[in-house]
């Protein structure tokens, strides 16, 4: 079996069954005090001075430029709250909260090697949580839960992806022994990075040092929804304003699919490469991966707005030649 008939398989998996993920390199920052929650509303554009105890809610982080940091997830408790960043933008955030601290009651402990993430994804993982004795409901709300899985402490939250069980790096092989063994009768299965990323990708949805990065602001990267815009001062506030009102977001954040790109052209294409208009550069390529339902390549670009149109027919880079593909405008999927 080739590898990508075996990935095929994975994303038949993941559309038929339940799947799990390990993103144990996302970032987890822990943080203590009483003006935990006020500080980080003070930096985030996100309004985050409702969110209750149990609580969670994305937090958009911005620097002074209007350039994003990264897109947080927060989960509130009563005496501690986790931060978890973008794979490997710990030290960044906790840097960044820090140069913000004063005289604030707040400690914060970059604990991203003592805890992993695994994410429950696929057609209905809830299924697996109801056998497992947990209300998917409650998660659906907004809330996370702390609870014991076969003796295994663990939290339980919902983002955007799916269902995520984090646990100390003590517990992990056991709970990865529990899910496999409990998960049998859905054929659960590991879908691995590839499979993720062209699923991320099919969705429209941007991920850090891809697309989240501070080369560009969050209006034009579709992140318009974690923005307050009558929330007080934050770093980075008036440029994201002034952007906003006086319409100056010049570029979009839109889809790409791939007419005949191979492997091996795919492996030599740099980073970012560029997408041209005849002999124009309009945008840039900032995620690539596959689309086993359209069977072909497919990716994100940052793309000049007057060409964010679909169906819209461009060349990228490539090497020493430019191959083709066509835009495909995103729904608001973030």
């Amino acid at each position: 079996m080739s590898s990508l008939e075996f990935n095929k398989e994975k994303y038949n998996l993941f559309r038929n069954g339940v799947t799990v993920y390990d993103r144990s390199h996302l970032g987890k920052l822990l943080l203590m005090g009483n003006d935990r929650i006020d500080l980080l509303n003070r930096l985030c554009a996100t309004d985050l001075r409702f969110v209750e105890n149990g609580k969670s809610s994305y937090a958009l982080l911005t620097t002074e430029k209007g350039r994003v940091i990264d897109l947080l997830f927060y989960l509130h408790g009563s005496e501690e709250s986790f931060l978890i960043t973008g794979a490997g933008n710990g030290n960044r955030v906790f840097d960044w909260i820090n140069k913000f601290t004063f005289t604030e009651d707040i400690t914060i402990e970059d604990v991203s090697h003592n805890y992993n993430i695994l994410l429950l994804t696929g057609k209905e993982p809830e299924r697996l949580l109801t056998k497992l004795g947990i209300d998917a409901a409650i998660l659906r709300c907004g809330s996370f839960i702390s609870v014991n899985l076969k003796n295994i402490p663990v939290i339980i939250f919902m983002d955007m992806f799916g269902i995520n069980i984090m646990t100390k790096t003590d517990y992990y092989c056991g709970l990865n022994k529990i899910l496999t063994y409990e998960g049998a009768e859905y054929q659960l299965s590991d879908i691995g990075d590839d499979v993720f990323e062209g699923i991320r990708i099919e969705r429209g949805v941007p991920l850090f040092n891809h697309e989240i990065k501070e080369d560009f602001n969050p209006l034009e990267l579709g992140l318009k929804k974690y923005i307050d815009f009558s929330k007080g001062c934050y770093p980075g506030q008036e440029v994201v304003l002034r952007l906003d009102s006086q319409n100056k977001v010049k570029r979009e954040l839109c889809g790409l699919v791939f007419h005949n790109l191979s492997y091996d052209e795919r492996i030599k294409m740099d980073d970012q490469p560029g997408i041209y208009i005849n002999e124009k550069k309009v945008g840039l390529v900032t995620s690539i991966g596959c689309s086993f339902e359209m069977y072909s390549y497919i990716g994100l670009c940052l793309l000049d707005k007057e060409y964010a149109r679909d169906g819209l027919t461009v060349l990228v880079d490539c090497m020493n030649s430019k191959k083709e593909a066509h835009i495909t405008k995103l729904s608001d999927k973030v």
